[in-house]
C-alpha cells in the first residue's frame, strides 16, 4: 500500500521537491500542499525493530537524513536505499 504523510501542524504532505521528475539522490524533501502526485506518495515498510523505511513511489528512493546528521535542523532528502539508520523512522499515529 502507499500512503500520504501529512504534517499535523500544517496539514501539508511530505513531498520530494521538483515533482515526479526529481529522481536523483540528495533531492530535498519538504512539506507541500497535497496534489496526489507520486512524489507525495510513500511505500512504508515495517523493519520489525520499531522503525519503518519510507520509499518515494516515483523514485524508489528512501527518506534519508543528509549525512546521517544528528544535528537539529539537518536536511531530509531522498537517497538510494542503503539500510542505514538515517533511513529508519519511528511513526506515531
Amino acid at each position: 500500500a502507499t500512503y500520504r504523510l501529512i504534517a499535523r501542524h500544517s496539514g501539508r504532505a511530505l513531498d520530494v521537491a521538483g515533482g515526479t521528475q526529481a529522481t536523483g539522490d540528495r533531492t530535498n524533501v519538504h512539506q507541500w500542499d497535497y496534489e496526489g502526485a507520486a512524489n507525495q506518495q510513500w511505500i512504508v515498510t515495517d523493519l520489525n525493530n520499531g522503525y519503518f523505511k519510507l520509499k518515494a513511489v516515483h523514485s524508489g528512493k528512501c527518506l534519508d537524513v543528509n549525512d546521517a546528521s544528528p544535528t537539529p535542523g539537518a536536511n531530509v532528502q531522498q537517497y538510494t536505499d542503503n539500510g542505514g539508520t538515517a533511513q529508519q523512522w519511528y511513526l506515531e499515529p
